[in-house]
């Protein structure tokens, strides 16, 4: 009677499998060692029982499908263990931190021009690829050297971590939790983002009453993303906005300040919303039932306008919904120009707009200086060299400031002096 052995293969072949993942989920797995140690150090017992069996949980998910003898499952869950690693490996080396919840939601929102992004964080592309592709490699391509048939309960078994992680990240409010295991923590967080419903809350109605009428005709509140304030030239010399700086005396400097957040889809949806430091976190008030910023012009008389440089063909950004889109009278988005000429298009039909005899709240989301910034400027208006070539990696810091100062006196500078040599000021509030 002829037997099948489990193991024809020599177990050192199995052994070199088992110590190419270990190597791999090292590689690809920061902060563990100190997460453990935070918890035991805090004496955060029950913390850290949760995180070891997460951990258990996800190793014996790794090796029932790096040894399950069907190669289709093989390759079904190992091609998730690498979109999952790779992402929060990129995501990591860009910004040094987790990938989250809440960050799954900006990059959702931010999907729009992916080259962008491509072209100016290529380099940080390379590490996270090759150890992804070696995780490949020792999970799904080097055989099991186990023959069996098909094991369902080798093929559910990464289920289990991807559902604690998610119930961890659920119950934690979306908060990152360091250290969990690359290979699902992504993969877990993502999914959980997709079947959570986009939350829209009724907006509260404006309650400050009405005591004057308005003391300008015409409010516009421009929005210039990723612009660093230190670049806005108005006193020295760095030569970015020369233009600014001879329209000092009507400019009321107010100085720097931080913006409130680090995405600029956020801080947009921070100043259209109505967030009031006072109110944040209070138990009883959530940011989304305030009101927006269209609700307060309405109630001040004005009528609203949306002047969007940025998306084109209907397309809503920086977290706009429909039901904010519909408080807004008039929608306009500035098509087909070039990249570099968006901004002054949306000067020219700003100027228009202000023609008009009816008060005007006008908010303008511009083009700005978002990378990569060699596109935001035309080839011939490089005033600061050497600059960046297209499509760059970041590399040299001379270059990338040179191209981001360009872009500045470029989009910045050049947008206002295109509009406002043309503008009575004397009736018109521009913030």
């Amino acid at each position: 009677m002829k037997t099948t052995q489990i193991f024809p293969y020599p177990i050192s072949q199995i052994v070199v499998k088992i110590g190419l993942i270990l190597l791999a989920i090292y590689l690809t797995n920061v902060g563990v060692i100190n997460k453990f140690l935070y918890f035991i150090s805090l004496k955060k017992y029950f913390s850290f029982s949760v995180f070891l069996i997460i951990w258990a949980s996800a190793l014996i998910a790794i090796f029932c499908t790096a040894f399950n003898p069907d190669g289709k499952q093989r390759f079904f869950w190992g091609s998730l263990f690498v979109i999952s690693t790779f992402g929060g490996q990129l995501y990591f080396a860009i910004t040094g931190e987790q990938l989250s919840y809440d960050a799954i939601g900006v990059l959702w929102n931010a999907r729009h021009r992916p080259e962008d992004a491509l072209f100016f964080w290529g380099k940080n592309l390379i590490y996270p690829a090759l150890a992804s592709i070696f995780l490949f490699i020792s999970v799904v391509i080097i055989p099991p050297f186990i023959k069996r048939g098909r094991n369902w309960i080798l093929f559910i078994s990464p289920m289990v971590p991807l559902t604690m992680i998610a119930l961890t990240v659920y119950k934690l409010g979306g908060f990152v939790v360091a250290g969990l295991p690359a290979q699902f923590n992504t993969l877990s967080t993502a999914i959980l983002f997709s079947l959570t419903p986009a939350q829209i809350l009724k907006k509260n109605e404006v309650k400050i009453s009405l005591k004057h009428k308005a003391m300008a005709k015409h409010i516009v509140l421009i929005i210039d993303e990723s612009v660093h304030g230190e670049f806005i030239s108005l006193k020295g010399n760095l030569n970015t906005t020369p233009f600014l700086k001879t329209q000092q005396p009507s400019i009321v400097n107010f100085g720097l300040a931080l913006s409130g957040n680090n995405c600029s889809s956020a801080s947009n949806a921070i100043l259209r919303l109505g967030a009031n430091p006072a109110t944040l976190g209070h138990e009883h008030h959530h940011l989304l039932s305030s009101p927006s910023i269209w609700k307060y012009a309405k109630k001040a008389g004005f009528e609203t306008t949306h002047l969007d440089a940025q998306m084109t063909k209907g397309r809503l950004v920086n977290f706009m919904n429909s039901v904010e889109y519909e408080l807004v009278d008039h929608f306009i988005q500035i098509e087909n120009v070039d990249y570099h000429e968006k901004d002054y298009e949306a000067a020219r039909v700003l100027e228009n707009l202000l023609k008009k005899p009816e008060p005007q709240f006008i908010y303008v989301n511009k083009r700005g200086c978002h990378f990569p910034y060699e596109h935001m400027y035309p080839a011939h208006k490089k005033i600061f060299t050497p600059c960046m070539a297209p499509n760059e990696p970041i590399l040299n810091k001379e270059h990338l400031l040179n191209s981001y100062k360009n872009a500045v006196r470029w989009n910045v500078d050049g947008f206002f002096k295109t509009l406002l040599p043309n503008m009575d000021l004397t009736n018109f509030i521009f913030i």
